[in-house]
């Protein structure tokens, strides 16, 4: 569901439902982005959402929220259940206050969940893959 962008939490929920229902606008509008990243991002993806590794998520639960500075923003660390055939991976979201509300930042953690229960980093920072061709530095 669109929440906006009053609080950090509905920022994380407008940015998930705006993925998944392929609303390219409402989820670039939800990342902390300059107008130029903003044009780029929206060109790269003006077909589908489909290809972020959190589009297609049947569901999502916040297993816990802090602060550990306020100039780094609120971190979300979330669980997104992507089905029943598939491991269920975790996520670290940053949302920081700027004008009009709050955004998330460009990039996030995410890590996969085997089966088995061991974690492993899917990488440093994942939206660093999608985002590194989905807004060049």
């Amino acid at each position: 569901m669109d929440a906006g962008f009053n609080t950090p939490a509905a920022a994380v929920q407008t940015y998930l439902w705006a993925a998944r229902s392929g609303n390219l606008q409402r989820w670039v509008e939800a990342m902390d982005l300059t107008a130029e990243e903003r044009s780029r991002t929206q060109s790269l993806y003006k077909n589908s959402l489909s290809e972020l590794p959190f589009a297609g998520a049947k569901g999502v639960r916040i297993e816990s929220v802090y602060e550990p500075d306020p100039n780094i923003g609120t971190i979300y660390h979330c669980v997104l259940d992507l089905g029943s055939e598939q491991p269920k991976r975790h996520c670290h979201f940053i949302a920081k206050r700027v004008e009009g509300g709050w955004r998330l930042r460009r990039n996030f953690q995410m890590e996969d969940i085997p089966v088995s229960g061991i974690r492993l980093m899917a990488s440093d920072v994942v939206l660093g893959s999608v985002l590194t061709s989905l807004v060049p530095k």
